[in-house]
């Protein structure tokens, strides 16, 4: 009887359209987050064996077109530490470079413009003052052992004065990327 007397009392009310709206709108979303909870699927993630790299610095991935990841770990005044692992997430080589153009005492101060796959090799772009001009270093990684294939000066702005500002652009399906 009680029950009865609720049903008409709820009922009887003048609702206006825009409620009903934002009810129907309401009850829609619960049915949407109770069928994509039924729905979801369980994910497997593959965990590879913790590395061994100083909390200090910085990281950057890349996944290389042959399957490997590379990960690069840049630290003040230590240098570059290029860890290659393969596609079953075991690493099989790290190589520390102490670059001879890059400056790694002022690794602080450089921007890396990109991290890219181009023709097989890994290529990092690094902007960094070198010699009171401002400089786009090209580093060429081999992406198998991760042993640096070169390592020049891409671009050289005259002087401080006159300083240029570089970005580096690679298309999706070539290989081939843009300063």
């Amino acid at each position: 009887m009680l029950l009865a007397k609720l049903n008409i009392y709820y009922f009887s009310q003048n609702y206006t359209p825009l409620y009903i709206f934002y009810l129907m709108r309401f009850i829609l979303f619960l049915a949407f987050l109770l069928a994509s909870g039924l729905c979801t699927a369980q994910t497997t993630y593959s965990i590879s064996d913790p590395i061994d790299i100083p909390k200090e610095g910085w990281n950057k991935v890349l996944v290389a077109g042959n399957g490997n990841t590379l990960l690069f770990h840049f630290e003040y005044r230590k240098g570059i530490v290029v860890k290659v692992f393969d596609n079953t997430h075991k690493e099989i080589s790290s190589k520390k470079h102490l670059c001879k153009i890059l400056d790694i005492n002022q690794l602080d101060h450089a921007v890396i413009r990109g991290i890219y796959d181009v023709n097989g090799e890994a290529d990092l772009f690094i902007e960094q003052s070198y010699y009171n001009n401002n400089t786009l270093i090209l580093l060429r990684v081999n992406p198998a052992d991760g042993s640096l294939i070169e390592e020049k000066k891409l671009i050289q702005s005259e002087s401080f004065a006159n300083k240029t500002s570089y970005h580096v652009l690679k298309a999706r399906k070539d290989n081939y990327y843009s300063v």
